[in-house]
Order: C-alpha cells, then sequence, then structure tokens
C-alpha cells in the first residue's frame, strides 16, 4: 500500500509481552580413580519461545515453539587414564615406558530446529476481469503484506533423518505447498524441523618426562576428530532455492 506522506520511512513499533522458558534435567557422573579420572553429563532440555522473527506481527504467540538454540539432548564426557610405570621409571627403559597417558573428549548432541520457508514475491492467477483467484507456481508472500518471508502449508511434518537424506533432499514432493486459505499465511508450526546433529571425538596422547625436580619434557599427540566423522553444515530452508531441503557443506 502506498502511505499518505511518502516522506516517512517503514515504522516499527514494539510490544513487551514476548514469552520464553527453559526446563532441563541435567545428571553428571564423575569418577577419580588412582590411575583414571572421568566426567560425563547430559542434558535433557527445552527451550521455547516467542521472540524471534515471523511472517506476520498479528499474534506471535500462535508462532511460540522451540527456540533456535533448542538442543534436546546433549552428552559430554572428559576422561584421561595413566599408565603404570615401568621399572620404578628408572634406567633406559624404565624413563621411555613411564609417564605416559591418554585422555579424550567427546561431545555429541541433537540437531537445532529450523523452520521451512519462501522469500519469492507474490504471484497470484487471475481470471478475465482481473480478480486474483489464487496462487501462481512458485508464488510467496501469500497474505500480500509486501514482506517476502513467508510459511507455507504442510502436508506432513515426517521426514528421513539419515546422513544420506540431509545431503540428497529431506522432503519429498507435495511436502509444501501454498496455503489454501488465500491471502494467509500457511498452517506450518514454527521449527518443527531439526537440523543435522553434531558428534565428536577427540583424543590425546602423551609422555612426562622428569627432567630435574622442577623441569618436566612433555611429548604430546593430539587427535582431532578421532574418527574422521564430517558434521553436516545447517539445512537450506528457503523453497525457492535449488538446494531447497538439502545440505551443501
Amino acid at each position: 500500500p502506498t502511505r499518505l506522506n511518502t516522506s516517512f520511512g517503514q515504522v516499527l513499533y514494539t510490544q513487551n509481552d514476548r514469552v520464553s522458558n527453559y526446563n532441563a534435567f541435567i545428571l553428571a557422573v564423575r569418577g577419580r580413580f588412582s590411575r583414571a579420572f572421568f566426567n560425563a553429563s547430559y542434558t535433557r532440555s527445552v527451550s521455547k519461545d516467542d521472540t524471534q522473527v515471523f511472517p506476520t506481527y498479528l499474534n506471535p504467540h500462535q508462532y511460540y515453539g522451540p527456540s533456535l538454540w533448542d538442543i534436546p539432548s546433549r552428552f559430554s564426557l572428559a576422561w584421561n587414564y595413566q599408565f603404570p610405570d615401568v621399572g620404578h621409571a628408572e634406567g633406559l627403559v624404565g624413563r621411555a615406558g613411564s609417564g605416559w597417558q591418554l585422555s579424550g573428549t567427546t561431545i555429541v548432541q541433537s540437531g537445532s530446529p529450523f523452520t521451512v520457508s519462501t522469500n519469492a514475491a507474490f504471484a497470484p492467477l487471475k481470471d478475465a476481469n482481473g480478480n486474483f483467484t489464487g496462487y501462481a507456481p512458485g508464488s510467496g508472500d501469500y497474505n500480500a503484506d509486501g514482506d517476502n518471508f513467508d510459511f507455507p502449508d504442510v502436508a506432513t511434518y515426517k521426514y528421513s533423518t539419515s546422513r544420506k537424506s540431509y545431503l540428497n533432499g529431506l522432503f519429498p514432493a507435495g511436502t509444501f505447498n501454498a496455503p489454501g486459505t488465500f491471502g494467509a499465511e500457511g498452517n506450518e508450526t514454527y521449527n518443527s524441523f531439526r537440523q543435522p546433529g553434531f558428534a565428536q571425538w577427540d583424543a590425546a596422547l602423551l609422555k612426562n618426562t622428569p627432567i630435574t625436580e622442577r623441569v618436566n619434557f612433555q611429548l604430546r599427540f593430539e587427535f582431532f576428530n578421532l574418527f574422521n566423522r564430517a558434521n553436516l553444515n545447517n539445512v537450506d530452508v528457503n523453497i525457492p532455492d535449488g538446494n531447497f531441503g538439502k545440505v551443501t557443506g
């Protein structure tokens, strides 16, 4: 729509009524032994809010859902083991075979949520009289408010979460469609899909050799991403994109 006075730019306003909640169950286990220790932690949590950017300013509470940083499950582990000394660490063999330690860290967590949207412009179908009758293929801006950020209708929220699906495309044809009600946003619920999870194992092998009472020599080998697991980046969530529904890195 044309503003009454075009000398003014966009008008913004703020409502101080957003809602956010976080609940978590955290289980931590620690163990110390004569030659070893470990520290493990598991977090099961839920973070929800309606504080993000939505396709319409009308009733943001309808988009109350998982926060962008919501990670339902996370496991972390740190550990160390010191091998027994050889020959009381005396002599050449004893000094070479003593002072060895093996340690590692592990992080495994589920993916963060995402919402599918479209940045395509409004493209209506028209009858002979020029009246709008529906959406043309590829249309976005479903509510025709001039803001090309809109949610579609969702046929199903079931999809494969295998690594192959993330790379080749999560969603079959027909999963997302223009809204059934012309001039309205789609029925997609906010942040109902999940990005790939994250997992990494790091390890270190080290040897401490005393030189004098105050000086030690340490030989250390670091192994980052021990199992050479490629963690996937985020999914392309914009419907018009050629890589929509895929991870490209």
